[in-house]
């Protein structure tokens, strides 16, 4: 699943979109109600697609992951231990 974000709302009838990307890049066209929907995290937890490396530094654990919805550019080194089930 990838998210983007409403960049402009077009309204008239019927209402369309403008969205963009985790980037902020411009998606081309337009899109309406029925092609979108609502994400929303208010776990404030979000899903690893894949560990890319491990190493420790200073004694502590850390991992750098590639965030499940996000692009290479969010890939990020985590601190194994913040990690739940």
């Amino acid at each position: 699943m990838e998210i983007f974000t409403i960049d402009q709302v077009l309204k008239g009838l019927p209402t369309v979109y403008k969205i963009k990307d985790y980037n902020g890049d411009l998606i081309s066209g337009i899109f309406y109600d029925q092609e979108l929907s609502l994400a929303t995290n208010s776990s404030g937890q979000y899903f690893i697609e894949k560990i890319l490396k491990r190493r420790t530094r200073s004694g502590v654990k850390e991992i750098f992951v590639k965030w499940s919805g996000y692009p290479d550019e969010f890939n990020e080194w985590i601190v194994q231990d913040n990690l739940v089930d």
